[in-house]
């Protein structure tokens, strides 16, 4: 089937709703607001994790995890073909298009550690923290160059078929995907940031500072989340 029976989406005035949505802990709707967050604002990472925790309290939209956007492309993906959706899909996926035009900022940020340890993904969503272990260093370039791509997929994004990834990104981009990434292990400990944004390719980076550097962000939210113990 080129779709889901059980897909929804309701378009409101400032925001659309989407589901059945796959996240970390369970399944539920997400919220994407049709303007970035704080009116396009830029801020550094710490900015908008402290951001999010004052936002989910209120009840109002936030930043998403790097499988948040993700999971979102996906079912979007997915269903690109519903008879009943097509026009809104399409308007979501171009929203979205134009937005990366820039680099967007997630709330997942990379612990990049030294030798023999592993390094780890940590995804914040909402008020929730996970962490994925991997070691991330390696070489720069598109998916299809990288000989651990599906595991680099699998602690960014939740998928673990780098193949997968990339047709998601590029239905929404129409450019194939690229990690920037750190090439050597560190000397002692450094955390970055994920972001996403497209230029010559879907570009992936995870080795943004979050100290220094500072980016708009997505407005996301979950709605009727039924959480799953696994």
């Amino acid at each position: 089937m080129p779709w889901q029976r059980s897909f929804q989406l309701k378009d409101f005035n400032d925001f659309w709703r989407i589901s059945p949505v796959q996240f970390y802990n369970g399944c539920g709707a997400l919220e994407l607001q049709k303007s970035l967050l704080d009116k396009g604002k830029k801020k550094k990472w710490p900015e908008w994790e402290k951001y999010t925790e004052t936002a989910v309290g209120k009840d109002e939209f936030y930043v998403g995890s790097s499988p948040m956007h993700y999971a979102l492309t996906d079912l979007l993906y997915e269903n690109k073909d519903h008879p009943r959706y097509r026009r809104e899909i399409e308007e979501i996926r171009a929203f979205l298009e134009q937005e990366l035009q820039r680099p967007l900022v997630t709330l997942s940020k990379t612990l990049h550690v030294p030798l023999p340890f592993p390094d780890s993904v940590i995804h914040t969503q909402g008020v929730k923290s996970y962490n994925q272990l991997e070691h991330l260093f390696g070489s720069n370039g598109y998916l299809n160059q990288l000989w651990d791509a599906d595991r680099i997929c699998a602690a960014l994004f939740g998928e673990e078929d780098w193949g997968r990834v990339n047709r998601v990104n590029h239905w929404l981009s129409n450019k194939d995907t690229s990690i920037a990434r750190n090439n050597t292990k560190p000397q002692k400990v450094k955390d970055r940031c994920v972001c996403f944004g497209i230029g010559k390719d879907f570009t992936v980076c995870i080795d943004a500072s979050t100290k220094y550097h500072d980016f708009p962000a997505f407005g996301m939210r979950i709605r009727g989340l039924r959480e799953v113990d696994y």
